[in-house]
């Protein structure tokens, strides 16, 4: 897994806030209570039996051992489910680690780096809207703003409190972009949507740090 710190004030602020969202996901009753068009809260279902605890795998066939070795193992199982209040955390971990290596991979031999971007619809029609049909408007969007390479992950809620306690529905997309995107004032004229900066992402840290703190409050089904 590739470590959670980064020197870059835009990441620094994001492992502080992916800390309080985890703590939020565990704590607060009102994440259980956010939902749209099916979507959740990450850690909002039911845990397996073998969650988070430690199993142990032997072999006393010393014989085939190496030096006549007796083997053990233990593993600490997780079951990496996005719901899961005891498992969820591994989910985005592995999540995060496979978005990251796809996007260094990329990377390679390109000369820019992605960015993370907010595309946000008007909230009065998205609050009104299926997922599917705010599918249907972001690629019309994506269009609008000349992206065409991005990872995109959604989020159907904001909280209306700083500690990030008190979800509501304002559906929105976050995505870490390659290339060039249009002007702000152009694109909100022509889809009504607003798209936000919030800076370049300029190592696997930083892309593996975003990722992770994304995931943390996405929507999951």
């Amino acid at each position: 897994m590739y470590p959670a710190h980064s020197q870059t004030m835009l990441v620094e602020k994001s492992v502080t806030s992916y800390q309080n969202y985890i703590d939020q996901a565990t704590e607060s009753p009102h994440w259980k209570e956010a939902e749209f068009e099916g979507f959740t809260l990450p850690a909002q279902g039911l845990s397996k039996p073998y969650c988070k605890k430690w199993i142990s795998y032997g072999c006393d066939n010393i014989k085939q051992h190496p030096r006549n070795q007796h083997y053990a193992e233990h593993t600490l199982k997780t079951c990496k489910v996005s719901n899961c209040p005891l498992c969820f955390e591994s989910w985005i971990g592995r999540q995060g680690n496979r978005s990251t290596k796809r996007l260094a991979k990329f990377l390679e031999k390109r000369r820019f780096n992605f960015r993370h971007v907010v595309l946000s619809p008007p909230p009065d029609q998205a609050v009104n809207s299926t997922y599917a049909g705010l599918k249907t408007w972001l690629k019309t969007a994506l269009k609008v703003a000349n992206i065409q390479t991005a990872m995109v992950v959604f989020h159907p809620f904001r909280f209306q409190d700083k500690k990030k306690s008190k979800p509501y529905v304002n559906p929105h997309f976050h995505l870490l972009v390659y290339g060039h995107v249009t002007n702000t004032t152009e694109f909100h004229n022509k889809t009504k949507w607003t798209i936000k900066n919030l800076g370049d992402l300029k190592t696997d840290k930083d892309i593996f740090t975003c990722t992770r703190y994304l995931l943390s409050h996405a929507g999951v089904r």
